[in-house]
Protein backbone atom coordinates (compact mmCIF):
# COMPACT_ATOMS: atom_id res chain seq x y z
CA UNK A 1 0.00 0.00 0.00
CA UNK A 2 1.35 3.44 -0.81
CA UNK A 3 -0.67 5.57 1.62
CA UNK A 4 -3.88 5.83 3.60
CA UNK A 5 -5.69 8.35 5.77
CA UNK A 6 -8.56 8.14 8.26
CA UNK A 7 -10.24 11.05 10.05
CA UNK A 8 -12.51 11.49 13.07
CA UNK A 9 -12.06 8.13 14.79
CA UNK A 10 -14.12 7.62 17.96
CA UNK A 11 -14.11 4.58 20.25
CA UNK A 12 -16.33 4.20 23.33
CA UNK A 13 -15.89 0.85 25.11
CA UNK A 14 -18.43 -0.43 27.62
CA UNK A 15 -15.89 0.07 30.39
CA UNK A 16 -12.84 2.31 30.58
CA UNK A 17 -12.06 5.63 28.95
CA UNK A 18 -13.42 6.76 25.60
CA UNK A 19 -11.04 7.96 22.92
CA UNK A 20 -10.82 10.09 19.81
CA UNK A 21 -8.32 10.51 16.97
CA UNK A 22 -8.68 13.53 14.71
CA UNK A 23 -6.57 12.12 11.89
CA UNK A 24 -4.31 9.15 11.14
CA UNK A 25 -1.98 8.96 8.14
CA UNK A 26 -0.06 5.87 7.02
CA UNK A 27 2.44 5.61 4.17
CA UNK A 28 4.42 2.76 2.62
CA UNK A 29 2.86 -0.12 4.52
CA UNK A 30 4.44 -3.34 3.30
CA UNK A 31 3.29 -6.88 4.13
CA UNK A 32 5.65 -9.75 3.40
CA UNK A 33 4.09 -13.17 2.87
CA UNK A 34 5.42 -15.80 5.28
CA UNK A 35 5.91 -19.51 4.60
CA UNK A 36 2.52 -21.21 4.52
CA UNK A 37 0.69 -17.88 4.42
CA UNK A 38 0.03 -15.15 6.95
CA UNK A 39 -3.32 -16.56 8.09
CA UNK A 40 -1.73 -19.96 8.77
CA UNK A 41 0.87 -18.21 10.91
CA UNK A 42 -1.79 -16.30 12.87
CA UNK A 43 -3.85 -19.46 13.45
CA UNK A 44 -0.78 -21.33 14.73
CA UNK A 45 0.00 -18.41 17.06
CA UNK A 46 -3.55 -18.48 18.47
CA UNK A 47 -3.42 -22.25 19.03
CA UNK A 48 -0.03 -22.31 20.79
CA UNK A 49 -0.60 -19.20 22.88
CA UNK A 50 -3.77 -20.75 24.40
CA UNK A 51 -2.10 -24.06 25.24
CA UNK A 52 -1.57 -24.27 29.04
CA UNK A 53 0.76 -27.30 28.71
CA UNK A 54 2.94 -26.04 25.90
CA UNK A 55 6.27 -27.87 25.51
CA UNK A 56 9.68 -26.21 25.24
CA UNK A 57 9.85 -26.96 21.52
CA UNK A 58 6.39 -25.48 20.95
CA UNK A 59 7.35 -22.41 22.99
CA UNK A 60 10.38 -21.99 20.77
CA UNK A 61 8.18 -22.28 17.67
CA UNK A 62 5.71 -19.80 19.18
CA UNK A 63 8.54 -17.32 19.69
CA UNK A 64 9.78 -17.79 16.13
CA UNK A 65 6.24 -17.26 14.85
CA UNK A 66 5.98 -14.00 16.79
CA UNK A 67 9.29 -12.83 15.29
CA UNK A 68 8.07 -13.79 11.81
CA UNK A 69 4.83 -11.87 12.36
CA UNK A 70 6.69 -8.72 13.37
CA UNK A 71 9.04 -9.06 10.41
CA UNK A 72 6.10 -9.48 8.03
CA UNK A 73 5.05 -5.84 8.46
CA UNK A 74 7.01 -2.71 7.61
CA UNK A 75 5.79 0.87 7.93
CA UNK A 76 7.25 3.86 6.15
CA UNK A 77 5.57 6.53 8.28
CA UNK A 78 2.64 6.65 10.67
CA UNK A 79 1.20 9.92 11.97
CA UNK A 80 -1.60 10.30 14.53
CA UNK A 81 -2.98 13.79 15.14
CA UNK A 82 -5.21 14.80 18.06
CA UNK A 83 -5.31 11.62 20.15
CA UNK A 84 -7.42 11.96 23.28
CA UNK A 85 -8.73 9.80 26.16
CA UNK A 86 -11.36 10.74 28.73
CA UNK A 87 -12.71 8.97 31.80
CA UNK A 88 -16.39 8.15 31.13
CA UNK A 89 -17.86 8.69 34.61
CA UNK A 90 -16.91 12.15 35.79
CA UNK A 91 -14.43 13.28 33.18
CA UNK A 92 -11.89 14.27 35.83
CA UNK A 93 -9.14 12.25 34.16
CA UNK A 94 -8.25 13.15 30.60
CA UNK A 95 -5.27 12.86 28.29
CA UNK A 96 -4.43 14.49 24.96
CA UNK A 97 -1.50 14.11 22.58
CA UNK A 98 -1.24 16.63 19.79
CA UNK A 99 0.82 14.44 17.48
CA UNK A 100 2.45 11.00 17.38
CA UNK A 101 4.84 10.26 14.51
CA UNK A 102 6.72 7.07 13.64
CA UNK A 103 9.22 6.43 10.85
CA UNK A 104 10.29 2.87 10.14
CA UNK A 105 13.88 1.70 9.90
CA UNK A 106 15.55 1.81 6.50
CA UNK A 107 18.86 0.41 5.29
CA UNK A 108 21.53 1.89 7.55
CA UNK A 109 19.08 4.07 9.48
CA UNK A 110 17.15 3.05 12.57
CA UNK A 111 13.50 3.78 13.24
CA UNK A 112 12.30 6.88 15.09
CA UNK A 113 9.23 8.11 16.88
CA UNK A 114 8.15 11.43 18.36
CA UNK A 115 5.32 12.49 20.65
CA UNK A 116 4.44 16.20 20.73
CA UNK A 117 2.16 17.99 23.16
CA UNK A 118 1.37 15.36 25.81
CA UNK A 119 -1.13 16.68 28.38
CA UNK A 120 -2.53 14.59 31.28
CA UNK A 121 -5.06 16.20 33.64
CA UNK A 122 -6.80 14.94 36.78
CA UNK A 123 -8.58 16.46 39.74
CA UNK A 124 -5.33 16.38 41.74
CA UNK A 125 -2.89 17.77 39.19
CA UNK A 126 -1.51 17.67 35.69
CA UNK A 127 1.48 16.56 33.67
CA UNK A 128 2.65 18.30 30.50
CA UNK A 129 5.43 17.16 28.18
CA UNK A 130 6.52 19.21 25.21
CA UNK A 131 8.06 16.31 23.30
CA UNK A 132 9.32 12.74 23.69
CA UNK A 133 11.53 11.28 21.01
CA UNK A 134 13.57 8.21 20.19
CA UNK A 135 15.82 7.99 17.15
CA UNK A 136 18.04 5.29 15.71
CA UNK A 137 16.48 2.23 17.36
CA UNK A 138 16.50 -1.05 15.46
CA UNK A 139 14.93 -4.40 16.35
CA UNK A 140 16.57 -6.43 13.58
CA UNK A 141 19.59 -7.53 15.72
CA UNK A 142 17.13 -8.86 18.32
CA UNK A 143 15.19 -10.88 15.74
CA UNK A 144 18.48 -12.19 14.30
CA UNK A 145 19.77 -13.27 17.73
CA UNK A 146 16.52 -15.03 18.63
CA UNK A 147 16.50 -16.97 15.36
CA UNK A 148 20.16 -17.96 15.75
CA UNK A 149 19.66 -19.15 19.33
CA UNK A 150 16.50 -21.17 18.65
CA UNK A 151 18.06 -22.81 15.58
CA UNK A 152 20.37 -24.75 17.90
CA UNK A 153 19.43 -28.30 18.88
CA UNK A 154 17.56 -28.41 22.20
CA UNK A 155 17.48 -24.62 22.52
CA UNK A 156 15.08 -23.17 25.10
CA UNK A 157 13.56 -19.70 25.05
CA UNK A 158 14.43 -19.31 28.76
CA UNK A 159 18.15 -19.41 27.87
CA UNK A 160 17.93 -16.11 25.98
CA UNK A 161 19.65 -13.34 27.95
CA UNK A 162 19.69 -9.52 27.86
CA UNK A 163 22.53 -9.50 25.32
CA UNK A 164 20.25 -11.36 22.90
CA UNK A 165 17.09 -9.37 23.53
CA UNK A 166 18.17 -5.71 23.74
CA UNK A 167 17.82 -3.94 20.36
CA UNK A 168 19.86 -1.02 19.05
CA UNK A 169 18.62 1.76 21.36
CA UNK A 170 19.77 4.94 19.64
CA UNK A 171 18.99 8.22 21.41
CA UNK A 172 16.15 9.20 23.75
CA UNK A 173 15.16 12.84 24.17
CA UNK A 174 12.68 14.51 26.53
CA UNK A 175 11.74 18.22 26.37
CA UNK A 176 9.74 20.69 28.47
CA UNK A 177 8.32 18.49 31.22
CA UNK A 178 6.17 20.10 33.93
CA UNK A 179 4.30 18.33 36.71
CA UNK A 180 1.98 19.97 39.24
CA UNK A 181 -0.17 18.42 41.96
CA UNK A 182 -2.19 19.50 44.99
CA UNK A 183 -2.14 16.11 46.76
CA UNK A 184 -0.96 15.35 49.36
CA UNK A 185 0.73 18.78 49.41
CA UNK A 186 0.97 21.36 46.61
CA UNK A 187 4.17 21.01 44.60
CA UNK A 188 5.51 21.30 41.10
CA UNK A 189 8.58 20.03 39.35
CA UNK A 190 9.94 19.56 35.87
CA UNK A 191 12.87 19.54 33.52
CA UNK A 192 13.63 21.60 30.44
CA UNK A 193 15.47 18.86 28.63
CA UNK A 194 17.06 15.42 28.97
CA UNK A 195 19.01 13.40 26.41
CA UNK A 196 20.23 9.81 26.74
CA UNK A 197 22.42 8.36 23.99
CA UNK A 198 23.14 4.63 24.03
CA UNK A 199 26.19 3.07 22.37
CA UNK A 200 25.19 -0.41 21.21
CA UNK A 201 25.41 -0.38 17.39
CA UNK A 202 24.84 -4.16 17.19
CA UNK A 203 22.28 -4.39 20.00
CA UNK A 204 22.86 -5.96 23.39
CA UNK A 205 23.96 -4.23 26.58
CA UNK A 206 25.23 -0.69 25.79
CA UNK A 207 28.99 -0.21 26.12
CA UNK A 208 28.63 3.54 26.77
CA UNK A 209 25.98 6.07 27.72
CA UNK A 210 25.89 9.80 27.00
CA UNK A 211 23.53 11.92 29.08
CA UNK A 212 22.50 15.57 29.27
CA UNK A 213 20.16 17.16 31.82
CA UNK A 214 19.06 20.78 31.58
CA UNK A 215 16.76 23.02 33.61
CA UNK A 216 15.68 20.69 36.42
CA UNK A 217 13.37 22.42 38.93
CA UNK A 218 11.19 21.61 41.96
CA UNK A 219 9.63 20.25 43.96
CA UNK A 220 8.38 23.30 45.84
CA UNK A 221 5.02 24.59 47.03
CA UNK A 222 2.79 26.22 44.44
CA UNK A 223 0.09 28.11 46.35
CA UNK A 224 1.02 31.27 44.46
CA UNK A 225 0.66 31.44 40.69
CA UNK A 226 3.94 31.76 38.86
CA UNK A 227 5.00 31.59 35.24
CA UNK A 228 6.89 28.31 35.70
CA UNK A 229 4.21 26.16 34.08
CA UNK A 230 2.92 28.64 31.57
Amino acid sequence: YSSGSVENIVFSPATGPSGTIEKMNLTNLRIRESEGGLMTLIERLATNSNNPQISDSDRAQLTLDIVTLFESFAIGTLEIVGFGLKEPDNGELSMRIDRIAFSGATSGTGASFEINGFDLNSADGNLRIGSIGQTGFDLSPTWKNIRAHLAKSGARIDDLGPRDMIPVLGQFELRDVAFETTQPTPLKAGVRGMILGFENPDGGIPVALRSTLDGLFGPFRSEEHTSELQ
